[in-house]
């Protein structure tokens, strides 16, 4: 999925705006992802800003952040950087199953001007948009299983032999998809193609990085489980 449509049309309204997939990371950005919620400061500079705009839906920033000191700390650390009002919104992809699962996000600052709760709206009905697209060109559904060639807790290579699959790659920027450990449950996750190669025999071998995993509790340290035991097993003391 690529994200500059979306940039060239609010990037005129802030003064800085980026779209992007959740990758490495800063507080914030990992804070918006574990949560799945929306972080809005319409004024950095008034401690009340830092409330939940409603708990259903933003971010307690204040409540993140600690006590009210630490939030006088922040709206300093605002002030040094010049920057007047924030906002980040998750892009929430459903699959299939309907599993929501973070995979990316706007984030948006201005230096002079507060952003407005209806441009969190209207940013917010954006990532509604993104998704549709994502899923309109996600359309493909395989119940085939494929072999995983190597494995780490930030992401997997995958050995791949499919008619559909094998053309489809080569366009996909990512895709959701399921694991499957021995004598356990799938893990729902959403991975970043960053390498494609294939071999003689035609077979694809696709690497992934992690970027999200659905919502069901506790499937992210499940998986990290998983694959450290995995790594025990094949590397014994």
């Amino acid at each position: 999925m690529n994200f500059a449509d979306y940039e060239t049309k609010l990037k005129s309204k802030y003064d800085f705006l980026k779209i992007d997939v959740f990758g490495t990371i800063g507080d914030k950005l990992d804070l918006v992802k574990k949560t799945r919620k929306i972080l809005f400061i319409s004024n950095t500079q008034k401690e009340q800003s830092y409330a939940a705009y409603n708990q259903e839906d933003f971010i307690d920033y204040a409540s993140e952040l600690g006590d009210g000191e630490d939030v006088r700390k922040r709206i300093i650390e605002y002030a040094n950087q010049k920057i007047k009002s924030e906002l980040i919104v998750p892009v929430i992809y459903l699959s299939h199953e309907e599993q929501a699962i973070p995979i990316g996000f706007v984030h948006a600052q201005n230096r002079n001007r507060e952003i407005d709760i209806l441009e969190v709206m209207e940013i917010k009905t954006l990532t509604f948009e993104m998704v549709d697209r994502i899923r309109e060109s996600n359309t493909i559904l395989v119940k085939e299983r494929f072999q995983i060639v190597n494995i780490s807790t930030g992401g997997l290579k995958v050995k791949i032999n499919h008619p559909d699959l094998n053309q489809d790659f080569i366009k996909r920027a990512g895709f959701t998809f399921d694991i499957f450990f021995k004598m356990q449950a799938p893990l729902t996750a959403f991975g970043v193609i960053r390498s494609v190669t294939k071999d003689a025999e035609g077979n694809l071998y696709v690497g992934l990085s992690i970027e999200g995993n659905s919502y069901r509790p506790g499937e992210r340290k499940k998986y990290i489980d998983n694959v450290n035991r995995l790594l025990v097993e094949a590397n014994p003391i």
